[in-house]
């Protein structure tokens, strides 16, 4: 039996509170811009853009992990067994989302917020019922091209497969870069080109054979996102667009987010883990399909009680990290309590 990788879960425990802070994060950005048309003095904007964007690795890692993991598997190629594994463990449990996301949304922008019935139905419309659910659609993609890929990794051979995956990463990511944010998720080419992280992730991977100077890379891929939050902070001091300067500056295709997340990844990879952290990642894409509606109903919750902005006018330096513990910890919790309900049943 090969031994666990506990590095791999390690970064998979990471990348998942990543995700977490990137929407606490924007919510503190979302105020910012809103006191910065107002007038108002902004609740330090310089942290809110470093904590969002320092955090952007986490989509480009789990697509690194799952093609990490998926390129290695014999069964991959199987595509019947492949596709009805697949169902059971991600597309089922994301189905149930969707159909929660859309309820969620009819109850609360209906009922609560007065808002239209396209309010509510639109968000399904483009791909993501719930913001941070645009993920589904496309992992939906890379999971269904899979079996082909593997066919052609090994027709290719490891050496020149490596060289396809780094010219498919840097021509998938620059054709996101390049043009517009995409419009609506349900599209075979967005999925397309984040193709590329899958891959990359797989070869860098089998050939990382030191475990040296796991660190430096990570600390190198850090600092290189951390600068992507200043230059979104620069932006948006002047006014830019909130929507355009993401996708500019901190996007999972962003210049500075793809190498840092290269970075990020490489360096786990020659790192050496003794703790166990299987059972905090087994949680991990629970608590990504729950976190977000978690955090709405704290805000939602906390505007009822002290205002619109009040939470997220809390200093950003303290409450961004204490906010995004408590949502990854709620979620977490409610994880463990499916899976027992689960087993139970």
């Amino acid at each position: 039996m090969k031994q666990r990788e506990s590095n791999f879960d390690l970064l998979r425990v990471v990348a998942g509170i990543a995700v977490v802070q990137s929407h606490v994060s924007g919510a503190f950005i979302e105020t910012a811009v809103w006191d910065y048309w107002d007038g108002l003095p902004m609740n330090h904007p310089l942290f809110s853009c470093v904590y969002t964007a320092i955090v952007r690795f986490s989509v480009p890692i789990f697509l690194m992990l799952t093609g990490a993991f998926l390129l290695e598997r014999s069964g991959t190629a199987d595509w019947k067994k492949f596709y009805a594994n697949s169902w059971k463990k991600v597309f089922a449990p994301a189905a149930l989302i969707f159909l929660f996301a859309v309820v969620y949304n009819l109850v609360f922008l209906l009922l609560v917020d007065h808002l239209p019935l396209t309010a509510a139905l639109t968000p399904l419309y483009e791909g993501a019922p719930f913001y941070h659910l645009w993920y589904i659609p496309v992992i939906a993609v890379i999971y269904l091209l899979m079996p082909f890929v593997m066919l052609a990794k090994n027709a290719l051979g490891e050496q020149l497969f490596f060289r396809a995956s780094a010219g498919f990463l840097i021509l998938g990511m620059a054709a996101l870069w390049c043009n517009p944010p995409v419009a609506t998720h349900w599209n075979i080419g967005e999925g397309f080109c984040y193709l590329g992280y899958a891959l990359i992730g797989y070869t860098i991977r089998q050939n990382t054979h030191e475990k040296k100077y796991g660190l430096p890379l990570v600390a190198a891929g850090f600092l290189l996102q951390a600068a992507a939050g200043y230059l979104l902070y620069r932006a948006l001091i002047t006014g830019a667009d909130r929507a355009l300067a993401e996708h500019r500056y901190i996007y999972s295709y962003a210049p500075l987010t793809v190498i840092g997340s290269v970075m990020i990844f490489a360096g786990f990879c020659r790192l050496t883990v003794k703790k166990d952290y299987s059972f905090l990642s087994a949680h991990t894409y629970g608590i990504y399909l729950v976190h977000a509606f978690i955090l709405d109903l704290l805000l939602r919750a906390s505007r009822a009680a002290y205002g619109q902005r009040w939470l997220t006018h809390l200093d950003a330096r303290i409450f961004i990290p204490l906010l995004t513990l408590l949502v990854w910890a709620v979620s977490f919790g409610v994880c463990t309590a499916v899976k027992k309900i689960r087993h139970r049943a």
